[in-house]
């Protein structure tokens, strides 16, 4: 391996990860820029994605332009047509022509990020694999935590917008959760042979994400998560059942979830944490 592979395989690694840390930094940035809380989330993520895309996509410019031949070829050239009418419908569907460009300008930003880091796979180690399946897990669990601790407090008179606790706008939380909630399946594929034990561990948080997708009634989400499963599907066969089959049972965990504990559906339901609130309370 040259100097010149080594530096180029370490700075494409290093910008990814910074990429990754500064997209859930975005998450942090309105409780310290209350009055503009929406905005300052979504300028702080057209900053991170434009410079990745800047220094990466110049640093993978050969790979980049392989990768975009390659959508064009065989079973991807349906998929590619797909997302170039969904960019379309973006901009003819739109109602308001400033709208149409922030959604355009979103998707154009979301395919650029697919297309590098596709590309810049080749370049990523072991060690960068796992450390990113880390992150993703940790995240998963930890709002997975926060959300049932946050639910519980306000289970009796929260409505739809409060199954995204930490984001001003449900729909935010969706799109956040639509590509976060695949990218956490990492922790499964990152070893040697995908273990069934991580499939388990991860289902159990990844339930808690679906549920608050249900009850939030958040359907571009549901839609796109339910469609990418038959995508992966299709592309990758047998190769992909095993993190989409957690995926599915954590699906069908919190859809039994919205069933049977959903505040919304039932007045006067009873909380189902109200057990666990008083155990806490007499220990």
């Amino acid at each position: 391996m040259s100097v010149r592979y080594r530096f180029k395989k370490n700075l494409v690694t290093g910008s990814i990860l910074l990429f990754v840390i500064g997209l859930l930094m975005s998450v942090q940035v309105p409780w310290h820029f209350y009055d503009v809380f929406f905005n300052a989330q979504r300028v702080w993520q057209w900053l991170i994605s434009g410079l990745f895309l800047l220094i990466t996509g110049l640093l993978l410019r050969r790979e980049l332009y392989a990768r975009l031949i390659g959508c064009w070829q065989g079973g991807w050239r349906i998929i590619a047509w797909g997302i170039v009418g969904l960019v379309m419908s973006a901009l003819v569907f739109a109602p308001l022509p400033g709208v149409a460009m922030l959604e355009f300008s979103y998707l154009a930003i979301l395919i650029g990020v697919i297309l590098v880091i596709s590309a810049a796979v080749p370049f990523i180690d072991n060690g960068g694999w796992r450390f990113l399946a880390a992150v993703f897990a940790i995240v998963i669990l930890a709002y997975s935590l926060h959300s049932l601790t946050y639910i519980s407090l306000i289970w009796d008179f929260g409505d739809r917008h409060d199954f995204g606790p930490g984001f001003d706008n449900v729909r935010f939380f969706a799109d956040v959760a639509a590509g976060l909630m695949p990218l956490s399946l990492l922790y499964i594929l990152v070893r040697p042979r995908p273990s069934w034990s991580a499939a388990a561990l991860l289902a159990l948080p990844l339930s808690v994400w679906w549920w608050l997708l249900w009850v939030s009634e958040s359907r571009a989400a549901l839609l796109g998560l339910i469609l990418g499963i038959l995508v992966v599907l299709w592309l990758f066969g047998r190769a992909a059942r095993l993190p989409v089959l957690a995926l599915v049972l954590a699906a069908a965990f919190g859809l039994l979830g919205w069933w049977l504990l959903n505040p919304l559906i039932a007045e006067g339901a009873e909380s189902p944490f109200y057990v666990t609130l008083l155990l806490a309370v007499v220990a």
